[in-house]
């Protein structure tokens, strides 16, 4: 089982692709990073507690139920589908779906960074 701080070093590592410049070279790589990034940091919060998914629905039930952490649930959700979407759907349907500045503006901006923000408050600064 990965400990917290390996997640961390993942979540990190993915989260510099995404401040390097993808979001604007491919928009629907960057939400599949973007969600890998919250993914990590999910798994972070359940290696605390001495757990580990072997499945995004797992992870997801763990979550969503979970009496603290389920605050995150839905940007995590939100991520998850938007991150499916860009691996399944046509070209046309994801840009109807997260038109514009969508993936900057909500996806990452908003849920990612909620997500982060959530995880680094429940972890003591090095």
């Amino acid at each position: 089982m990965p400990s917290p701080d390996e997640h961390l070093r993942v979540a990190r590592r993915n989260r510099k692709l995404l401040d390097d410049g993808l979001v604007a070279a491919d928009e629907r790589w960057a939400v599949v990073i973007a969600f890998y990034t919250a993914l990590h940091y999910v798994e972070r919060l359940a290696a605390r507690e001495g757990r580990h998914h072997n499945s995004h629905d797992h992870r997801t039930l763990w979550l969503s139920r979970h009496p603290d952490h389920h605050v995150i649930y839905d940007a995590y959700r939100d991520l998850k589908a938007a991150s499916m979407t860009a691996r399944y759907k046509s070209l046309g349907s994801f840009a109807k779906e997260y038109p514009g500045n969508a993936v900057e503006k909500t996806l990452i901006s908003k849920h990612l960074v909620a997500i982060e923000q959530y995880c680094e408050s429940i972890f003591p600064a090095p």
